[in-house]
């Protein structure tokens, strides 16, 4: 399900300014490795928490028109 919500939320992606690539947190995601990532935006070590709160922003956001057009909603 997480993996869905960030292939969805990749194409609103740049509105949501998270700071990461959405392909770095659909491994993240996948892997669970969050340690040992690190984002190619910024560099900063990716958390546990920091992913699962990127996971809730995604969430929250993914049926809001005004942030994200592109999915057709």
């Amino acid at each position: 399900m997480a993996g869905l919500v960030f292939i969805l939320a990749s194409q609103c992606y740049e509105d949501l300014d998270v700071g990461l690539e959405v392909q770095d947190l659909l491994f993240v995601i996948g892997l669970g490795d969050y340690d040992g990532i690190v984002s190619q935006n910024n560099m900063i070590p990716i958390t546990q928490d920091w992913a699962l709160g990127a996971l809730y922003e995604f969430s929250f956001h993914i049926n809001d028109p005004d942030i994200c057009q592109g999915l057709g909603r």
